[in-house]
């Protein structure tokens, strides 16, 4: 067999049995990136971040993905990323919607850069985006 799945919490009531065998597991292939982050570092950098957070918006007949807010001091921030951009492409991936940023972004690691294409005020423009880990934001 191979692994699919690592448990994260099991609930368990001491005083009746509603939620006996209740567990909860992340997939491997969102934990896979940790695994491999301790071999090769020792320990969990974190999350490779753009330090966006985005929203999908209705256009036209179809969907866009819109930046909502940038993080100071993150990747796109120093990119020049800015709230209101929409992000057309990732890596030459188009984007519609968050799943499609995430595939994009799937398999980079923290110091990798993404190429996003964004439309700002009838512009295209090219965006360089350093991924940084999550953790360094809080």
């Amino acid at each position: 067999g191979q692994v699919i799945g690592i448990n994260t919490m099991k609930l368990r009531s001491y005083y009746s049995t509603t939620a006996e065998g209740l567990g909860f597991a992340i997939p491997m292939g969102s934990a896979c990136f940790v695994v491999n982050d301790i071999i090769a570092y020792g320990e969990f950098r974190g999350t490779p971040s753009l330090g966006i957070t985005v929203t999908t918006v209705a256009v036209g007949s179809g969907t866009a993905l819109e930046v909502y807010s940038v993080i100071d001091g993150s990747g796109a921030d120093e990119a020049g990323m800015q709230a209101g951009d929409i992000i057309t492409a990732a890596n030459g991936q188009t984007i519609r919607t968050t799943s499609d940023l995430m595939a994009a972004r799937r398999g980079l690691s923290i110091g990798d850069v993404m190429h996003l294409t964004v439309e700002r005020d009838g512009q295209t423009l090219r965006l360089d985006v350093e991924l940084r880990s999550d953790r360094s934001f809080d």
